[in-house]
């Protein structure tokens, strides 16, 4: 099951900037600022404490997890970096989710990266304070569904529901409270 776990709210990420095409030693262009779209992400960046219960199947027991996740925006500020340490059902993670806009798409991609070197990727949705992400977690020979809704309470607060669905059984897999620390 550890394979399929993957951090809820990982809704943010980077990359190294990208060096603009030229002769050696060229500078790169000046930062412009990130994307419109990624704006709406700036109430993200700092450090986040979670709690939250998990349950990996439909008839699981609930068990207590935890994290704590720092956001940042990449150099260039065209992705949302988050690196996030929790603890799950199955023990400590460490994962690594990039987040960016996609213009030709008009939705939110995110890569989420484990130590372990799983990847999976994600789409982001923003009504208003909801951001609603879908991906699919491989899990033994099948893919597993997973709908997370985030809820922004404020700036410094968020709740998340991530829902589950495999072989036409849906469960709440994880659902939580984050906080943001004061700075």
């Amino acid at each position: 099951m550890r394979r399929f776990l993957i951090p809820l709210f990982s809704v943010l990420l980077s990359l190294t900037p990208t060096l603009k095409a030229g002769t050696p030693g060229e500078e790169a262009p000046s930062n412009q600022g990130p994307p419109v779209e990624l704006q709406r992400l700036a109430a993200m960046i700092g450090i986040w404490d979670t709690k939250a219960s998990y349950r990996s199947t439909p008839n699981a027991s609930i068990v207590e997890g935890r994290s704590i996740e720092t956001v940042r925006w990449s150099t260039n500020e065209h992705f949302v970096i988050s690196d996030q340490h929790e603890l799950t059902p199955n023990g400590w993670k460490d994962t690594l989710v990039i987040t960016t806009w996609n213009p030709v798409k008009k939705e939110y991609k995110l890569i989420n990266l484990t130590a372990a070197g799983e990847i999976v990727e994600a789409t982001m949705m923003i009504e208003g304070n909801t951001r609603k992400i879908l991906f699919y977690s491989p899990f033994e020979n099948r893919l597993i569904r997973n709908e997370v809704t985030v809820e922004f309470v404020s700036d410094v607060e968020y709740k998340f529901r991530s829902e589950c669905t495999d072989q036409e059984k849906t469960w709440v897999f994880c659902e939580g409270i984050s906080k943001k620390r004061k700075d």
